[in-house]
């Protein structure tokens, strides 16, 4: 489903894709602006994405790095949380899988926690500070 974030557009235009460059704008597409997420979790993240702009933290975003992604986790046969569509990864470049030291705000993870996302900030042995899913399992 489409995660419509068009109420944000002027706040959000400036993400890209993390692979790409910043001309590479990432929510924008032909006839709509947002992403591809889980019908039942697109009102979660349109509501983390409305607190974010709200307490003015969309500029500390500077990357989408994906939501849909049907593949496996890493080291492991189950499906990742990216295959359902229920998690989401933001500022990839500075906060990296398995970095202890990284630059993901704490602010803005509070926004998708409110939302009842986990962040993989707080996990202890492999810190994914870049990802929020929908989900307790981990």
């Amino acid at each position: 489903m489409r995660c419509d974030l068009s109420r944000y557009q002027e706040e959000l235009k400036h993400l890209y894709f993390g692979w790409m460059t910043p001309e590479d704008k990432a929510f924008v597409h032909h006839n709509w602006f947002g992403f591809i997420c889980h019908r039942l979790v697109a009102p979660r993240f349109q509501a983390a994405f409305g607190k974010i702009v709200q307490k003015k933290l969309h500029t500390s975003l500077k990357t989408f790095d994906g939501c849909f992604n049907p593949r496996r986790m890493r080291g492991s046969g189950s499906w990742s949380t990216h295959a359902w569509a229920i998690a989401i990864d933001i500022n990839a470049p500075w906060s990296r899988f398995g970095q202890t030291s990284f630059q993901m705000s704490e602010e803005v993870a509070k926004c998708f926690e409110d939302e009842g996302f986990i962040w993989g900030g707080r996990w202890h042995r492999r810190p994914d500070a870049m990802h929020f899913q929908y989900c307790t399992l981990r």
